[in-house]
């Protein structure tokens, strides 16, 4: 019995949280990111509410660049979110 690595885990739950996300607010479809606290580059996650074909499109893509929290977010809110 192979029991699943930190990173299979960390996907799972993600990919819960997704889902009871969009449940909770009655939404089509889904994505969710992580931000690593050194770089505060964004990683995908979990993307739920697409058809296979656009989910395998929307992987790709992401994981073809690195977007900085500071792409989307003002400094000053990126600040707030640190402290």
């Amino acid at each position: 019995m192979k029991l699943p690595s930190a990173t299979e885990e960390f996907e799972s739950v993600g990919l819960e949280l997704a889902q009871l996300v969009k449940s909770v607010l009655d939404c089509q479809r889904i994505g969710m990111y992580t931000i690593e606290s050194a770089t505060q580059f964004l990683r995908p996650l979990a993307v739920v509410g697409l058809s296979e074909e656009q989910e395998h499109r929307w992987w790709q893509e992401r994981s073809k660049r690195y977007l900085s929290l500071h792409q989307w977010l003002p400094r000053t809110s990126v600040e707030e979110l640190q402290e």
